[in-house]
């Protein structure tokens, strides 16, 4: 057993190299780990060889019923791995092709034996008399299929000369031309010429293809030849029109693409008496009693919500009543999707895996012939559409097989019986005409789509692909290669059987399903169980795994604040790498105890993102990769900034997801349960989070041994494995263990802080109480400035007093007292934070921090604005607008009679001090704004200033008008 559980791990590590994509980088420690392990099993190969094979061949059969034979051809066609197989398969030049139209029935086999006869003799007439009359669409679609099967045959085959391609392919031509039993003349030319002006190239057979490129094209080609022949009915008619005419499908509404959930919440409240409301930034929410709002409230991503004696509060709109629901296709790219496939609306997850499949097969099949329509309803519109759509249909493919539990061959195998099972029941169809021209349109065809052809399939779908595996195997085309000879299963006959020699016997080697996860799921929606607290589990598997670490991000969290708490600046974050933050650390345990909760960090974030790029109303951050690169990615990331901050931070991206998942997943638990919570009996704050407090279970550690312990594993003797499962107990199980006593958890956590967040007017305030402020000679002012040319030393001097100021506005000091003297004996902060200026560290004294702090300020922001950086980089946006022509000719005149040094300096700290008392409006006079500033600090006034200033001049304006402020008073200066 051990023996069997080690090879099977190295069959699973074959498979992810050869289905690798090219373009993914895989870690060196990851490919070193997989070098030994291959090059201990070689050794055991030599152990076992002097004493049976029986070992050897388990690899390319457990490769062959896990992964498929797409995967086993590669692996024959890989150098490097190609050891794994018996001698005879090794460098073999003959090309195998497995035929998985078989499932087709009896009509196929016919027709594509008349279609290699045909080939063989020259004689059209082979194929001529196989077909009945008179012709059907089930008929069509099978003479299309076997034509493609053997055009393939003779393609991959490098013995075929192409002037005999040529010639074959002509004779098709003139055949398909001729005769009734193809209707569909332009498919058909397309087939035998080998997609010769298709987009599509990776539709093109050619020998030495990969193996799973070759089934794709075949499932391409059998989804095209269903939906142009069977005529049309309801069900089958959007999916037609996206394959035929895809200019039709614009404005509407595709299968399996997500909802605006706000109608179906509006519909959840429907019976009670509320109002619904949304606050500036879209978010909607409602109130009770007499629907008008009372009381002023915050929403999750900061801004004012509610109001006062039934007015909304600034900014607030009423909710929307329309649906939000985006047309078209709108998921992104392949890469960016979930890990585990996600449900759409009543679908299962594998009945929207296999509608999704079918959509993005129908798409490429329109793709193929005319791209441009698709333009329309791919958004964002990829670059290549029919290698985006390919992506897709692979991804589908893997997602599908990963929900079956089973191999890439079964789940290709489910859909070509989807199809046939279209094809035949086409005519049949009962269903009366549901458009895609609306979400409720499209919600009825999904669930009609499921109900005829999907849920009959799945109810039998153990036999069913056990037969259609037992049609493809028994082909003699494929069964006589060598390949094949390795694969199939050789039963010792009964009076051989001996316990003396049990390593030998072949039953020991045998290929048997394991219980996984997959498997459970996929036999929990197969027996349509209703247990809405297991599905909720399987549903969200992802998410349950994420949150297992909630209590390690909580503690990077506390270590980062801890390090940077208001006491760095946001452009400090944003240019910082992870990696310099992680150097800067002692070496030892602590750097490498923060190197591993960063790494768990970004895991969970490349598993939870494309989760928040599925959420339309959420924040999340701009252009970030699906991974945290330590080397590349800013520490600014990994803050717990504010939902509403300028940039979004991915912790505060994931920390809010998990911490409402988590909560959403109580709610139905009570709502299940009808358990009745009185309002902040039950939250805890998220400083407690544990895992033993929160709703978390890892699918490996925790869920899977209560799978087993609820499995009911027989195995009959000659027979196939049965597993069955206790759905209801695993259920109870699941919500003792995971759902009892857990607490909500307060959305509001402790956000982190810039350097220049932390200053306010009431910290300057306190400062001028405890130690009355002096202002800075000019000349003293100059030669500090001339000293401080250095972006790096003017930021740690400025980092140095913002430090001082803090301690000085709550402590106090002698006013007299050194400033650079100051920081190093009483507040013993060392030479990392000093002042580097000579000059600063002899004058500056106590009562000059203000002034040297607003000297600084303003020299940070000139370096800035010198090296085409933002100096305004963490101020409210409604302080940004751009001045126009006349305002700025106004402002430029106005300068000539004006202080220009002292404004420069003056305007900087009234923008980016912060006042949460008095919130200034961006429609405020600059001028009238500015003046009572300077009156409540006790500043003398700016000369000229109130005589001259322009009035037209808004707050709105104040960075604009700045920087031409620095701009002209830099230009005097050098004059």
């Amino acid at each position: 057993a051990s023996v069997r559980f080690s090879l099977s791990i190295a069959c699973d590590a074959m498979y992810s190299q050869v289905s690798q994509p090219a373009y993914r980088v895989i870690n060196e420690h990851i490919q070193r780990a997989v070098r030994r392990l291959f090059k201990n099993v070689k050794r055991l190969f030599e152990v076992f060889e002097a004493v049976t094979r029986w070992p050897m061949l388990f690899m390319p059969k457990y490769l062959y019923r896990r992964h498929g034979m797409d995967t086993v051809l590669a692996i024959a066609q890989s150098q490097e791995l190609q050891w794994v197989l018996p001698y005879e398969p090794r460098g073999s030049r003959e090309e195998v092709v497995p035929d998985r139209f078989l499932v087709c029935g009896e009509m196929y086999r016919q027709i594509r034996e008349a279609t290699g006869n045909t080939i063989l003799t020259w004689d059209i007439n082979q194929l001529i008399h196989a077909l009945k009359k008179p012709a059907t669409p089930q008929q069509e679609v099978m003479t299309l299929l076997a034509i493609y099967t053997e055009l393939t045959m003779i393609r991959v085959s490098a013995r075929q000369h192409p002037e005999h391609i040529l010639q074959i392919q002509q004779m098709f031509v003139k055949f398909s031309r001729s005769t009734d039993a193809i209707r569909n003349k332009a498919l058909a030319q397309r087939v035998i010429l080998n997609n010769k002006d298709g987009h599509c190239t990776r539709l093109r057979i050619a020998p030495n293809q990969p193996p799973r490129q070759r089934s794709v094209s075949a499932l391409v080609t059998h989804v095209s030849a269903v939906l142009t022949t069977t005529p049309s009915t309801p069900l089958l008619e959007p999916l037609k029109a996206l394959a035929v005419s895809p200019n039709r499908m614009r404005g509407h509404y595709l299968p399996t693409m997500p909802d605006d959930p706000l109608p179906e919440l509006q519909r959840a409240f429907a019976n009670q008496q509320v109002g619904w409301y949304q606050c500036p930034k879209g978010h909607h929410y409602i109130i009770g009693d007499c629907t008008k709002p009372w009381f002023v409230g915050k929403c999750h991503c900061g801004e004012e919500i509610g109001g006062s004696s039934h007015n909304l509060a600034r900014g607030n709109l009423p909710g929307r009543t329309d649906d939000a629901t985006a047309t078209g296709h709108i998921i992104g790219d392949a890469e960016e999707r979930p890990v585990r496939p996600s449900p759409e609306r009543q679908l299962s997850p594998l009945s929207t895996v296999v509608t999704r499949l079918v959509l993005h097969a129908a798409m490429l099949a329109g793709a193929n012939e005319n791209v441009q329509p698709f333009t329309n309803f791919i958004r964002p519109v990829p670059t290549n559409i029919t290698d985006f759509l390919w992506r897709h249909l692979d991804r589908d493919l893997d997602d599908l097989a990963g929900l079956l539990g089973r191999s890439i061959d079964d789940a290709t195998l489910l859909v070509h019986i989807l199809l046939t099972d279209v094809s035949c029941r086409g005519e049949r169809e009962r269903v009366r005409d549901i458009p895609w021209t609306s979400p409720k349109g499209r919600t009825n065809w999904e669930n009609e789509f499921n109900n005829v052809y999907i849920k009959p399939l799945i109810q039998n779908l153990d036999y069913r692909l056990q037969l259609a595996s037992r049609h493809v195997d028994s082909d003699n085309r494929l069964s006589k290669t060598h390949i094949f000879s390795i694969l199939r299963e050789s039963p010792t006959p009964s009076g051989l059987l001996s316990l003396q020699n049990v390593i030998g016997l072949p039953e020991m080697w045998q290929y048997r399903p394991s219980v996984s996860l997959e498997h459970m799921s996929r036999c929990f929606v197969e027996h349509q169980a209703e247990h809405t607290m297991l599905k909720m589990f399987l549903d969200n598997a992802i998410i349950l795994s994420a949150m297992c670490q909630l209590s390690d991000i909580v503690h990077l969290i506390t270590l980062l604040r801890t390090r940077y708490h208001r006491n760095i600046d946001m452009t400090e974050a944003l240019t910082m790498k992870i990696s310099e933050f992680l150097k800067s650390l002692p070496e030892g345990p602590q750097r490498q105890k923060c190197d591993a909760l960063v790494k768990c960090f970004g895991s969970i974030w490349s598993n939870i993102r494309p989760l928040l790029l599925q959420q339309d109303k959420a924040r999340r951050p701009e252009d970030l990769g699906p991974t945290i690169d330590a080397q590349n990615t800013s520490l600014y990331h990994l803050l717990p900034m504010k939902e509403n901050a300028t940039v979004m931070s991915c912790m505060t991206a994931v920390v809010l997801f998990l911490v409402r998942k988590n909560n959403e997943f109580l709610d139905t638990y009570r709502r299940n349960l009808n358990i009745g919570v009185q309002d902040g009996v039950n939250v805890q704050s998220w400083t407690d989070i544990s895992t033993n407090n929160v709703v978390s279970c890892d699918p490996g550690r925790d869920l899977m041994p209560m799978v087993l312990s609820h499995c009911n594993y027989s195995l009959a003797i000659g027979g196939e494995t049965k597993v069955g499962y206790d759905f209801a107990a695993l259920e109870k199980q699941l919500v003792d263990r995971f759902l009892c006593g857990k607490r909500t958890i307060d959305e509001k956590f402790e956000t982190f802080q810039f350097r220049q967040e932390a200053r306010d007017v009431g910290m300057l305030s306190a400062l001028r109480k405890q130690i009355p402020q002096e202002k800075i000679s000019i000349p003293v002012q100059q030669q500090i400035v001339l000293e401080s040319t250095s972006l790096e030393n003017v930021c740690v001097s400025l980092a140095a007093v913002d430090i001082a100021i803090f301690f000085l506005a709550s402590a106090g000091g002698d006013a007299d007292k050194l400033l650079g003297e100051y920081l190093r004996r009483v507040l013993k902060m060392g030479k990392a934070a000093r002042l580097h200026s000579d000059k600063a560290q002899s004058y500056c004294r106590l009562k000059h921090a203000l002034s040297l702090w607003q000297l600084l300020s303003v020299q940070r922001a000139r370096l800035l604005l010198t090296n085409d950086q933002d100096p305004f980089d963490n101020v409210d946006p409604s302080y940004t607008k751009e001045l126009d022509e006349e305002q700025v000719a106004a402002l430029e005149e106005s300068l000539k009679h004006v202080d220009v040094e002292t404004l420069v300096a003056e305007l900087y700290e009234l923008v980016v001090i912060s006042d949460d008392k008095e919130k200034r409006q961006p429609k405020w006079s600059l001028l009238e704004t500015l003046d009572p500033y300077l009156d409540q600090k006790g500043a003398p006034e700016i000369s000229g200033f109130e005589d001259h200033f322009p009035e037209s001049i808004l707050l709105e304006h104040a960075c604009d008008t700045w920087r031409i402020l620095a701009s002209y008073n830099q230009e005097g200066v050098n004059t």
